[in-house]
């Protein structure tokens, strides 16, 4: 049970934060469908985690910070979720639009096309040096920053830069 201070203390924070919430929830999840409804009950979740724990937020010193983290964490989860449910279910498909689904001959050539694209990413990376080779993985693979690869390498932003251009060019000439 609330005391009448917590109450006011949780409306205070919901009145202040709950708008810049739900737009912050919307710019994370707006590539999803749906993406208001799901941004509107990340906003709520995070409120309900403060009403949880009103007790050791009211202490806290970053209380805005605590929110939108709190807030960031609730909408990547939802969104991992439903990609990892799309990823298992496949798309859903409307009535109307099942007369293009793909059949198995459509599947089988992305898979040709993956496994060619594989075999020529192996060619690419036997005719990289070991240097292009670590950027390759970082920056390609990984998709680090050239900063964090020059951090990550010792090496120089610039350095790292010129790098990535030497291994495109050994990619245009090794995809052909």
């Amino acid at each position: 049970m609330l005391s009448e201070d917590e109450k006011r203390f949780l409306d205070e924070i919901y009145r202040k934060y709950a708008k810049s919430l739900f737009y912050y929830s919307l710019s994370l999840l707006k590539a999803l469908p749906d993406a208001q409804s799901l941004a509107e009950e990340c906003m709520q979740e995070t409120f309900e985690i403060a009403l949880r724990k009103i007790r050791t937020l009211r202490a806290h010193a970053l209380l805005e910070g605590w929110l939108y983290k709190t807030c960031r964490q609730i909408c990547l989860s939802r969104r991992r979720k439903l990609y990892n449910r799309r990823r298992i279910t496949g798309p859903s498909v409307s009535v109307e639009s099942a007369y293009s689904i793909s059949d198995q001959h459509d599947l089988i050539d992305e898979w040709v096309e993956q496994h060619d694209a594989e075999r020529k990413k192996q060619r690419l990376k036997q005719a990289l040096t070991v240097q292009e080779l670590s950027v390759f993985r970082l920056y390609f693979e990984q998709e680090c920053s050239v900063k964090a690869c020059a951090e990550s390498l010792g090496m120089t932003e610039t350095a790292v830069q010129g790098t990535i251009q030497r291994i495109r060019g050994k990619a245009k000439k090794t995809m052909r």
